[in-house]
């Protein structure tokens, strides 16, 4: 079986992480999966680093990373994918609405198509029908920009090899980031899987975001992209 590095980035997630990590243990000795946890704290301002260092102490498969100030979400990632060790990274969200059960997901998958890259996508996704809307319409004006079919272009949740995903910059400054990487990742690899997975209501805290706000950046971040991706691939094609 792969060795696997969870990545979740953490900012004032106290009512959270606890919980996300506990259950993250229990799975990876219950399946006894080679892994590590890496817990990137980004300048948190509540009891998240506290208890974020004490289970690390408590289980020497979490590994934290502290960043001194809040240096934002793709930040966070970045960070956490430099410092994973395993073979795989799988990124996910420490805000408690995936379900880490749904790793071993990922690993089936893995073991079925020798995929190296699978991206999670939310079935049935909860939240208001505002933010339902918006993710569906991202998720359609990316794929008709790209040419790709994504069925969702916002999730998070990612299982991807390690050296694959080290190997791309993320420029995007915030809530772009799984949207980027997926884009960058197709123009990388053959092809990629896409799974199902558990999505939850947040039960505590609250999103960092307006779901309206992100339009207009998501927006012109794609666009950018785009003109960016098109306009290397006509110098390669010089050269």
């Amino acid at each position: 079986m792969v060795s696997i590095s969870l990545v979740t980035p953490v900012y004032n997630e106290e009512k959270n992480i606890d919980i996300l990590l506990e259950e993250a243990v229990e799975i990876f000795k219950r399946d006894k999966i080679e892994a590590e946890i890496v817990v990137v704290n980004d300048g948190s301002t509540d009891n998240t680093k506290r208890i974020c260092e004490e289970l690390s102490k408590k289980h020497k498969i979490i590994r934290l990373i502290n960043h001194e100030v809040n240096k934002g979400y793709s930040q966070a990632v970045s960070t956490g994918i430099k410092h994973a060790k395993n073979d795989f990274i799988i990124l996910m969200d420490s805000d408690g609405q995936f379900d880490v059960n749904d790793v071993t997901a990922f690993l089936k998958k893995h073991d079925q198509t020798g995929a190296d890259v699978i991206f999670g996508y939310r079935k049935n996704r909860k939240g208001t029908f505002l933010r339902k809307l918006i993710s569906f319409g991202m998720t359609k004006i990316t794929n008709i920009l790209f040419g790709m079919k994504f069925k969702d272009t916002q999730s998070a949740f990612q299982f991807i090899k390690a050296d694959i995903l080290k190997s791309i910059d993320i420029e995007s400054p915030s809530f772009q980031v799984p949207t980027e990487i997926k884009i960058k990742l197709s123009s990388l690899v053959q092809g990629f899987d896409q799974i199902p997975i558990t999505h939850r209501e947040r039960k505590g805290g609250r999103a960092s975001f307006k779901a309206l706000r992100i339009i207009p950046p998501t927006i012109s971040f794609l666009l950018r992209l785009k003109w960016k991706m098109t306009f290397s691939k006509g110098m390669r094609a010089l050269c």
